[in-house]
């Protein structure tokens, strides 16, 4: 029962089941009621059963990162409540252009893994459907983990080489859905950069 009202939204059952002593815990088909609060995207739910000692998992931050939902409360309120976090919460955010949750993670520490950047520069194919300007915010994102340190490594200047070399689909190039000739340049040039020093 707690699971299903914290899954659907229902803030008073939940809060009634927990005063008279539900599992928190307990698991059932989406794992804990917390997993299924953040799933279905309920931040006050989440912040009611973190009280009753509810235990958050590295897992529940990435399912967080994965969503595409148009912002990032439940990232953020996961990390307010100060839930381990991990790299791979990191590539998952970058994959689905969530920027302030990458610099948030990135300010914990978390380190940049080489996926992560290839991430950036494909998270316009989880914003086109929403975004007028996909190209600035894939720029603004790569940016930023260029800025913090992420490698642009050989394998990564050849998925992207406008000029062939690449595995991209006839879908991709007839959609024209590849990152920009100008993000294309922000890699070389960053490349070059990490090559003098």
């Amino acid at each position: 029962a707690l699971q299903a009202a914290s899954k659907t939204g229902y803030l008073e059952i939940v809060k009634l089941l927990l005063e008279n002593k539900a599992d928190v815990n307990l698991q059932g088909g989406y794992g804990t009621a917390l997993y299924a609060a953040v799933h279905f995207d309920h931040p006050a739910i989440v912040e009611m059963l973190f009280s009753y000692k509810a235990v958050l998992t590295p897992e529940m931050l990435v399912e967080a990162c994965d969503r595409t939902c148009e912002t990032d409360t439940m990232a953020f309120k996961l990390l307010e409540l100060g839930v381990d976090v991990s790299t791979g919460a990191l590539e998952i955010a970058a994959k689905s252009g969530k920027r302030e949750v990458c610099c948030a993670l990135l300010d914990r520490g978390v380190e940049i893994a080489p996926i992560t950047l290839k991430n950036a520069c494909l998270s316009y194919r989880t914003r086109l459907p929403r975004a007028t300007e996909p190209d600035f915010h894939v720029f603004d994102l790569v940016r930023l983990l260029l800025d913090r340190g992420a490698e642009v490594t050989n394998e990564l200047l050849a998925r992207f080489d406008p000029d062939g070399g690449n595995d991209h689909t006839d879908d991709d190039c007839a959609s024209k859905r590849l990152p920009s000739p100008e993000l294309y340049q922000m890699l070389v040039e960053h490349k070059a950069n990490q090559q003098r020093h």
